[in-house]
């Protein structure tokens, strides 16, 4: 049993809040994009191919477990999200999505000379995973356990669209366990008239950075944690076994 999921059953049930969502089909809005993904071309020079080996592929993950699935070819690097126009959050505004705070853990990957993306889709379960491998510089952990503690809970005010409720949570993780000199485990969801949320692994081996995000509809659950799991192992597990082939 991986770590994370003998972890999930205690941990969901101290994060979980009630929701009900029906019939949802969702299309990643601009607002979620804003919080959990980033989207552009840097100018930057960028050697996309660096980790083409080493990052998993749809054929690394167990087919039993993704059904339904995709890859998509990813053929830039991201950029850091901006702020989304019309919003704000009046009663913390370093916390708002695009923000110092976010952006300082957005460039914990989206930096550096060397990247190399994938990304999972599965149209019929609104479900999207995104994995990148990069050399970043910026890899001091402090960064995230800043914005997860003063960010946990944010109300953010959007024009046009209502209230929004931004929660922030950290899932406790050993990087040891998945062969990592560091890492970090942590959920952003977006609660509203519907409910979104990303869950986001990133950890350091040998100075390759690994993140995987995994977005859905609705709060964290254990199958959520459990799915996401299967993909952090295999890219953790992926990476680390090539460097201590030293084919990497």
């Amino acid at each position: 049993m991986s770590e994370l999921a003998s972890t999930a059953g205690r941990w969901v049930s101290e994060h979980r809040r009630p929701l009900t969502i029906g019939g949802v089909v969702v299309a990643v809005s601009a607002l979620i994009i804003g919080i959990v993904s980033v989207v552009a071309q840097r100018d930057d020079p960028v050697d996309m191919q660096a980790y083409a080996v080493p990052i998993v592929s749809i054929n690394d993950i167990p087919a039993r477990e993704f059904i339904g699935w995709s890859q998509q070819a990813v053929d830039v690097r991201p950029q850091n999200s901006p702020v989304p126009e019309r919003m704000s959050a009046p009663d913390n505004g370093q916390c708002v999505p695009g923000g110092k705070l976010q952006t300082a853990v957005q460039s914990m990957v989206l930096s550096g000379s060397r990247w190399s993306g994938n990304k999972f889709v599965n149209p019929g379960g609104a479900q999207i995973m995104n994995v990148q491998l990069s050399n970043s510089p910026n890899t001091n952990p402090d960064v995230i356990d800043d914005w997860l503690s003063s960010c946990a809970q944010t109300h953010l005010v959007v024009d046009g669209a209502g209230d929004q409720e931004l929660r922030l949570a950290s899932l406790p993780v050993t990087p040891e366990f998945y062969r990592l000199d560091d890492a970090r485990v942590y959920t952003a969801t977006l609660e509203g008239d519907r409910t979104m949320t990303t869950m986001t692994g990133w950890g350091v081996a040998d100075g390759i950075t690994v993140q995987v995000d995994f977005t859905f509809v609705g709060q964290p659950s254990d199958e959520a944690i459990a799915q996401f799991d299967v993909v952090w192992r295999a890219q953790a597990g992926k990476l680390v076994g090539m460097q201590e082939a030293g084919v990497l």
